[in-house]
């Protein structure tokens, strides 16, 4: 069985960045935050449309929220390099609280958005308000006209402190497992990392989804916390972060000849699946669902259930051998499981053609996934690191 009949496949996971603002406006032209770059408020069918894609999908979406906006106790008034405005920060006089309880109402509900840390207002400001960086988490300064970044243990525990004491102010207690770096991962070296993922695994935190990591493979795991880059380049066509009314047929097909940046994590923003006219951001959500389940018709990838289910497979894709037999084929997951943090799966997916169904397995079983056009997925689980599909 060639490779051109069997693939394990990538579980693509869609995380839409910058999730909650309130007022969607790019401020920067007056030293606040770029937000999530839709000249609008945004609605509570902003958040319904994430869930229908969601549902539709039965995908868990990836929210990475930006809480700022939802300080109705201004518990960021006198924090120093958080906001524009530290010691006049009055969020609680700002509030529509009707807005936000409907808003919020669909956060608490939601069964398809899965919220990720983010920030507060994304970015890092003096003590004065001026803003320094967009990336949240870590500092920067210039040396010789190079950016060089640093990241503080205390000023990442207490930034995300006042991420949970604002969410929990509002009842959004879901269980949180997945972090996301505002402005990507700055390059962190492995200690820098450390720093971060060993506070958010103490939250709970399983993934980190970002660009801008700078180890070698596609994922890395850091104290328990897998990693992952987001990669593709949709045949040489891209969506700006602040594009909304975005048509996906003009989206090319998620394509990744690089494997060192092929992970599964599939890297939008919020805005991207949004109209102008938030009463008519149903229209587009059949288009984007189209989209990405004709992703799942490439061989070699399949849409994921979660994030942790992508890292999961991710492992099993990046790291397992595949070796052709006569009639069919061995699989061996020894390298992927010795990589892979405990909470990884014994099991994973496997494409195969159509015509070469499998007919038996040694070392665990199989059973039929999803069916394709030309192709089949299937689960396999494993009790041996060395798999034989018949």
């Amino acid at each position: 069985m060639t490779a051109e009949k069997i693939k394990i496949p990538f579980a693509l996971q869609l995380c839409l960045d910058d999730v909650a603002w309130h007022n969607g406006d790019d401020l920067r032209y007056k030293g606040q935050a770029s937000r999530s770059g839709i000249p609008r408020y945004h609605s509570v069918e902003d958040y319904q449309v994430l869930e229908a894609i969601g549902e539709a999908l039965d995908m868990r979406i990836v929210c990475p929220l930006c809480l700022a906006d939802w300080d109705k106790d201004n518990i960021l008034r006198g924090e120093v390099g958080v906001t524009h405005n530290p010691r006049g920060w009055d969020r609680a006089s700002e509030i529509d609280m009707e807005y936000a309880e409907a808003c919020m109402a669909e956060m608490r509900k939601s069964k398809y958005m899965d919220f990720a840390y983010h920030g507060l207002l994304h970015g890092r400001y003096d003590e004065n308000g001026k803003l320094l960086t967009e990336t949240e988490y870590f500092s920067m300064e210039r040396v010789n006209g190079k950016a060089v970044y640093s990241v503080d243990a205390e000023d990442v525990r207490h930034r995300l402190d006042l991420f949970d004491k604002i969410r929990h102010s509002w009842g959004l207690d879901h269980k949180i497992t997945t972090f996301v770096s505002p402005c990507g991962a700055c390059g962190a070296t492995p200690e820098q990392m450390h720093v971060i993922s060993e506070e958010v695994a103490r939250r709970g935190v399983r993934t980190w989804m970002n660009m801008g990591f700078a180890f070698e493979d596609a994922i890395y795991t850091s104290d328990g916390v897998v990693c992952m880059k987001k990669g593709g380049n949709f045949n040489g066509k891209s969506v700006p972060w602040d594009a909304y009314d975005f048509d996906p047929k003009y989206l090319g097909d998620f394509t990744c000849t690089d494997k060192k940046t092929l992970s599964g994590a599939f890297g939008l923003h919020w805005t991207n699946f949004l109209r102008f006219n938030p009463e008519n951001n149903f229209e587009k959500a059949p288009a984007w669902v189209d989209y990405l389940k004709r992703q799942a018709e490439i061989f070699g990838l399949m849409l994921s259930k979660d994030a942790t289910f992508s890292a999961s497979q991710a492992f099993y894709a990046i790291y397992s051998t595949v070796t052709e037999t006569d009639g069919g084929a061995v699989i061996d997951v020894s390298e992927a499981r010795a990589k892979a943090p405990t909470w990884v799966e014994s099991s994973f997916y496997v494409s195969i053609a159509k015509e070469r169904a499998p007919k038996g397995v040694e070392g665990g079983s199989v059973e039929l996934y999803e069916e394709h056009k030309d192709f089949n997925t299937y689960k396999v689980r494993f009790d041996s690191d060395r798999i034989v599909i018949k």
